[in-house]
């Protein structure tokens, strides 16, 4: 007998998927104000581009 449902386990997943991508969204905030040179704002690109697709690909 299992402790918790599939629906459950879904749920706590998409739970950490989404916390996970805020923290790469206030990363790349955190990015943006630090290194306002070209670089950074590439980097800030690129880590909004990868929470992006991670919400998009695991929900």
């Amino acid at each position: 007998m299992s402790f918790f449902t599939k629906e459950t386990i879904d749920e706590k997943n998409n739970m950490l998927l989404i916390f996970t991508a805020m923290l790469i969204l206030i990363f790349s905030i955190f990015v943006i104000i630090k290194f306002e040179s070209p670089k950074g704002v590439a980097v800030a690109l690129g880590a909004v581009i990868i929470a992006g697709v991670l919400i998009i690909v695991f929900i």
